[in-house]
């Protein structure tokens, strides 16, 4: 059985999400079927819900933060009809089995964005080269690398592979939460879960070994998505002549690249430090 959940948030727009499977979970933890890894009102692992013809059999996690609510009252398990909404502190998680119900563009925002974002940076980049010479900034702004984060592979074999992959599966999904105070322990996170990938395969685990494989790759592309569209906004800075907001957007994206040096990681640094300069000759100045 399918059905879908379309989730808002108060500073997160409305996306929607399968419900494919037997059961499923909903969480922050990076290995729920629906992960809100930014959704600091859930827990790790918040619902589990189990899609059926007529509606949905839901449960919320046995301790939680926040009363989770069902048309004004708390809920805790049951089955819900098609339509459902359940809420808690602000966010709203509405289950429904037609998708064409929740939208025609519900769900769509990031692709939508990032589609934009890279037509964008062709045209802000084609502008910006005219510029360059006016504003003092060298070079042309180099593309992102084809990999921001790089697996390794696993040493040990057997049973030792897999207690390895199981710790490494631990500490991905604790650097992944972190993520949003630090990017560099959301490409730390990837390159785990892609280490924890080989030592399954290395224990002979292949389902795990899959599981993981793909949870790198997702959480890999949500990255690669982020510098992209950090990218762009420090194109347009370029392009405007935004000395603040070029250095802003330059300090944002070189945690992205900062781990491998390549032509924009070195870019990045100079940039930054000449804008740097510049404020310090500016403050001298006065």
């Amino acid at each position: 059985m399918t059905g879908f959940v379309m989730v808002e948030g108060p500073d997160f727009k409305a996306q929607v999400f399968p419900l494919e499977g037997e059961s499923l979970t909903i969480g922050r933890s990076p290995l729920a079927q629906v992960a809100m890894v930014n959704a600091d009102v859930l827990e790790l692992e918040h619902f589990l819900v189990a899609p059926e013809e007529d509606g949905c059999r839901i449960s919320t996690a046995q301790v939680t933060r926040h009363a989770t609510r069902f048309r004004g009252q708390d809920f805790v398990r049951g089955k819900l009809p098609w339509g459902a909404v359940l809420e808690i502190a602000g966010w709203r998680f509405r289950f429904e089995k037609d998708r064409r119900k929740l939208g025609p563009q519900a769900g769509t925002r990031r692709r939508l964005l990032f589609a934009a974002a890279v037509i964008l940076a062709v045209c802000i980049a084609v502008m910006a080269g005219r510029k360059r010479s006016q504003q003092g900034v060298q070079g042309a702004v180099p593309e992102l690398p084809a990999e921001l984060v790089r697996g390794q592979s696993c040493a040990l074999r057997g049973p030792d592979a897999t207690a390895r992959a199981h710790e490494l599966a631990r500490q991905g999904s604790s650097r992944w939460e972190r993520k949003p105070y630090d990017v560099a322990d959301g490409v730390a996170a990837v390159e785990l879960y892609l280490e924890a990938s080989s030592c399954f395969a290395a224990g002979g685990d292949a389902r795990k070994s899959q599981e993981y494989a793909l949870l790198a790759d997702r959480l890999g592309t949500v990255l690669a998505e982020d510098a992209q569209l950090l990218r762009v906004s420090l194109l347009r800075a370029l392009e405007q002549n935004n000395r603040d907001a070029l250095l802003h957007a330059a300090k944002r994206l070189q945690p992205y690249v900062a781990k491998y040096p390549d032509d924009l990681s070195r870019w990045l640094g100079s940039l930054v430090r000449q804008l740097q300069a510049e404020r310090q000759a500016e403050k001298t100045r006065q």
